[in-house]
Protein backbone atom coordinates (compact mmCIF):
# COMPACT_ATOMS: atom_id res chain seq x y z
CA UNK A 1 0.00 0.00 0.00
CA UNK A 2 1.52 3.18 -1.01
CA UNK A 3 2.56 6.04 1.81
CA UNK A 4 -0.29 8.51 0.66
CA UNK A 5 -2.82 5.36 1.19
CA UNK A 6 -1.94 4.57 4.75
CA UNK A 7 -1.52 8.46 5.49
CA UNK A 8 -5.35 8.63 4.31
CA UNK A 9 -6.71 6.11 6.41
CA UNK A 10 -4.56 7.18 9.79
CA UNK A 11 -7.05 8.51 12.51
CA UNK A 12 -6.42 10.08 15.95
CA UNK A 13 -5.36 7.03 16.99
CA UNK A 14 -2.31 7.63 14.94
CA UNK A 15 -1.90 11.05 15.02
CA UNK A 16 -2.67 12.36 18.61
CA UNK A 17 1.06 10.20 19.73
CA UNK A 18 2.62 11.93 16.86
CA UNK A 19 1.83 15.23 17.42
CA UNK A 20 2.84 14.20 21.58
CA UNK A 21 6.65 13.59 20.24
CA UNK A 22 6.78 16.84 17.88
CA UNK A 23 5.54 18.52 21.21
CA UNK A 24 8.20 16.47 23.24
CA UNK A 25 10.87 16.91 21.00
CA UNK A 26 10.61 20.60 20.80
CA UNK A 27 10.15 21.10 24.94
CA UNK A 28 13.52 18.84 25.09
CA UNK A 29 15.45 21.16 22.38
CA UNK A 30 13.91 24.04 24.33
CA UNK A 31 15.69 22.98 27.40
CA UNK A 32 18.90 21.95 25.78
CA UNK A 33 19.28 25.60 24.38
CA UNK A 34 17.60 27.55 27.69
CA UNK A 35 17.92 25.81 30.93
CA UNK A 36 15.30 28.21 32.40
CA UNK A 37 12.54 28.25 29.92
CA UNK A 38 9.77 27.92 32.11
CA UNK A 39 11.18 31.16 33.82
CA UNK A 40 10.61 32.81 30.37
CA UNK A 41 6.92 31.33 29.71
CA UNK A 42 5.35 31.62 32.87
CA UNK A 43 7.10 34.28 34.39
CA UNK A 44 7.87 32.45 37.76
CA UNK A 45 11.17 30.49 38.84
CA UNK A 46 9.15 26.90 40.60
CA UNK A 47 12.97 26.07 41.45
CA UNK A 48 15.14 28.96 42.35
CA UNK A 49 16.92 29.42 38.98
CA UNK A 50 18.76 26.12 38.98
CA UNK A 51 16.81 24.76 35.79
CA UNK A 52 15.84 21.47 37.73
CA UNK A 53 12.61 21.73 37.17
CA UNK A 54 13.08 22.75 33.37
CA UNK A 55 15.43 19.12 32.87
CA UNK A 56 12.74 17.61 34.92
CA UNK A 57 9.99 18.25 32.90
CA UNK A 58 12.56 17.23 29.86
CA UNK A 59 13.02 14.14 31.01
CA UNK A 60 9.11 13.56 31.87
CA UNK A 61 8.35 14.56 28.92
CA UNK A 62 11.03 12.31 26.74
CA UNK A 63 9.76 9.38 28.49
CA UNK A 64 5.78 10.37 26.94
CA UNK A 65 8.00 11.03 23.36
CA UNK A 66 8.98 7.45 23.44
CA UNK A 67 6.06 5.94 24.17
CA UNK A 68 4.56 7.97 21.75
CA UNK A 69 6.98 7.10 19.25
CA UNK A 70 6.17 3.56 19.99
CA UNK A 71 2.41 3.56 19.85
CA UNK A 72 2.74 5.77 16.25
CA UNK A 73 5.13 2.91 15.37
CA UNK A 74 2.89 0.71 16.23
CA UNK A 75 -0.19 2.07 14.71
CA UNK A 76 1.67 2.55 11.20
CA UNK A 77 1.93 -0.56 11.15
CA UNK A 78 -1.24 -1.38 11.72
CA UNK A 79 -2.73 0.41 8.89
CA UNK A 80 -0.66 -2.18 6.23
CA UNK A 81 -3.23 -4.55 4.97
CA UNK A 82 -2.99 -8.62 6.23
CA UNK A 83 -0.79 -9.66 3.85
CA UNK A 84 -2.61 -13.15 2.83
Amino acid sequence: MPRSERLARADWTFWLPCLFSALAVVATVASIINSHWIESVVSASPDGGSGESEWGISVLVGAVAVASLAVTHWRWRALRPATP
